[in-house]
C-alpha cells in the first residue's frame, strides 16, 4: 500500500464491506440492541471512511498533500489500522451471511448469531481502528 490509490481502492473496499454489514442487520430479527449498536457503528465507520477516502483521493490530486498522505499511509502499513478494520469486517459479514443465509434456505426468521460479549469485542476491535483514523485526520490540521 504505497501509493494513494492502493489505500484508495482498500478504504473503498471497507466502505463496501460497511454497506453490506449494515444491509445484513436490516435483515436479522432479535438482538435489537446489540444489532442497534453495530450498525450505528457501521454507519459511523462508514463516514469516517469517507473522510479517509477523500484524503486519499487529495493525496492523488496534489503533490503539497504531504502531511495528510503521510498520516493514511500510516494507517495502510500491513497489519495495521485498515488491515485490522478489515479482518474484523470480514469475520462479522461472514458471521452475519452463513447465519442469514442457513436460516433463510430453512425458511425461518433470522435471527441474531451474537452473544453481547461477542458484540462488544466487534465494537472495541472497531473503536480501536477509528479512534487511530480519526488521530490521522486530525494530524491533517496541525
Amino acid at each position: 500500500m504505497g501509493d494513494p490509490l492502493s489505500v484508495t481502492v482498500s478504504i473503498v473496499a471497507l466502505l463496501q464491506l460497511t454497506a453490506t454489514i449494515t444491509g445484513y442487520l436490516k435483515d436479522v430479527k432479535d438482538g435489537a440492541e446489540d444489532r442497534i449498536k453495530l450498525r450505528d457503528e457501521m454507519r459511523s465507520t462508514s463516514h469516517l471512511l469517507t473522510l479517509l477516502q477523500d484524503r486519499a483521493e487529495d493525496a492523488q490530486l496534489q503533490e503539497k498533500a504531504v502531511i495528510s498522505w503521510t498520516s493514511i499511509k500510516m494507517l495502510s502499513v500491513h497489519s495495521g489500522p485498515l488491515d485490522q478494520l478489515k479482518e474484523t469486517l470480514e469475520k462479522l459479514a461472514t458471521n452475519l451471511l452463513s447465519h442469514t443465509s442457513r436460516l433463510k434456505n430453512a425458511i425461518q426468521a433470522v435471527k441474531w448469531p451474537f452473544d453481547k460479549a461477542s458484540v462488544m469485542e466487534i465494537l472495541n476491535s472497531i473503536e480501536r481502528q477509528k479512534s487511530l483514523f480519526q488521530l490521522a485526520l486530525e494530524n491533517d490540521h496541525m
